[in-house]
């Protein structure tokens, strides 16, 4: 579905409004366990959004919380909305124009994109080049849309140059996604492939260096993500040979390099609530598995928090690298009961509340506060708890 006119007129919103802020917080937090809710709950705001005012960041966000759970229509309409009261935001007109270049999107269209960028690069620079998704979200049109990946790599450096210190690294990862994960330029053999590839992974290389020398902050992620890019050229390096059990020299030389850089991640980790350290190192245990270093593997995974070693992925890979060093499948002592269940160890079971009290009332009680909004009736419950122990109870 086509908008009217894409190119963005929008009148100043009045006053006397309700304050979206409340509708988006509730909603966001709807999203994260029950996305149909939400979906719903969006559904019935967008005949009434012209009821709501807030910054551009707020309409931004809940018209992103629209996208990831599929309402077409929402996102767009939310962004409109926002931009009735905040004409040309740079992040609302980017977030339409998104829409209108990704082909499964309800508002695909080729010339409601062309005319939103043409719209966009008028604009001053002095209010573009600060938002990196006005970079972003332009080299993803040129590479996916245009199939232009050399314009797509000269808007991503230009964009260093203007771009906020908080955005650079939006910037920088997003060599990687625009480049090398796009189309190429044109149907080529595989050897043209082959050197086209190798110059955009030179080129990603490039710029996460640069970004790790300048210090933007968590630089270790561009670390990580040099690991799993020189992980996933081990993967493919020998095509189109056919595959065979044991490595090629090329295929260990690009497995030791993604240790080299988690490594270096490890080093450059400060802390970060978003993305714990073991992240890191389950990636680690993932390349240590295709060189076939099992005992590292078993050690690494066994290091994990309790919690984790009972996904189904993190459990197979230790089962297997166990078995493959001649260790038993766990090593737990048996402690069945009388229907042959496994009983939980002492350890086991201290291990596993020591987790959930740290996922619950780490970083002030944020996990608490999660679960008491998404299940609002165990508010009641925490209460009364709080009111016997006051009490002696």
């Amino acid at each position: 579905m086509k908008p009217e006119n894409s190119i963005p007129t929008h009148p100043r919103a009045h006053n006397n409004k309700k304050l979206l802020i409340k509708e988006w917080q509730e909603i966001r937090q709807v999203a994260q366990t029950d996305p149909d809710e939400a979906y719903k709950r969006i559904d019935e705001m967008v005949p009434h959004l012209d009821e709501y005012t807030a910054g551009p960041d707020i309409w931004f966000n809940l018209a992103a919380v629209a996208g990831r759970v599929d309402h077409d229509r929402a996102q767009y309409e939310i962004a409109e909305a926002g931009l009735r009261e905040h004409p040309n935001d740079v992040d609302l007109l980017c977030s339409q124009f998104q829409q209108f270049y990704a082909k499964s999107d309800m508002y695909y269209s080729p010339q409601a994109a062309r005319e939103r960028w043409e719209y966009l690069r008028k604009l001053p620079i002095e209010q573009t080049g600060p938002a990196w998704r006005f970079w972003v979200y332009g080299a993803t049109y040129y590479s996916s849309e245009l199939k232009n990946t050399q314009g797509a790599e000269d808007l991503l450096r230009q964009g260093l140059s203007y771009v906020r210190r908080d955005g650079i690294m939006d910037i920088l990862r997003a060599f990687r996604g625009v480049l090398l994960s796009g189309p190429p330029a044109k149907l080529v053999n595989f050897a043209d492939l082959e050197a086209e590839q190798e110059h955009l992974f030179q080129s990603v290389q490039d710029q996460f260096l640069l970004g790790i020398r300048m210090g933007v902050d968590n630089s270790y992620v561009l670390a990580m993500d040099l690991a799993e890019m020189y992980q996933e050229r081990a993967g493919i390096a020998n095509v189109p040979v056919a595959v065979q059990q044991n490595l090629s020299d090329k295929q260990r030389n690009y497995l030791d390099k993604a240790l080299e850089y988690l490594a270096l991640a490890e080093r450059l980790y400060t802390g970060d609530s978003n993305h714990p350290i073991y992240e890191i190192y389950l990636a680690e245990a993932r390349v240590l598995m295709a060189l076939k270093e099992y005992s590292k593997v078993v050690n690494i995974l066994q290091s994990l928090p309790i919690s984790m070693q009972g996904d189904q992925s993190i459990a197979t890979m230790l089962k297997l690298a166990r078995q493959s060093i001649g260790l038993p499948i766990s090593d737990q002592k048996a402690n069945r009961d009388g229907t042959g269940a496994s009983s939980p160890s002492p350890e086991l079971i201290e291990q596993i509340q020591q987790d959930v009290l740290q996922t619950l009332f780490g970083e002030d009680g944020k996990g608490l506060e999660q679960l008491l909004r998404n299940n609002p009736r165990l508010v009641e419950v925490v209460i009364d708890v709080l009111q016997r122990l006051k009490g002696g109870k």
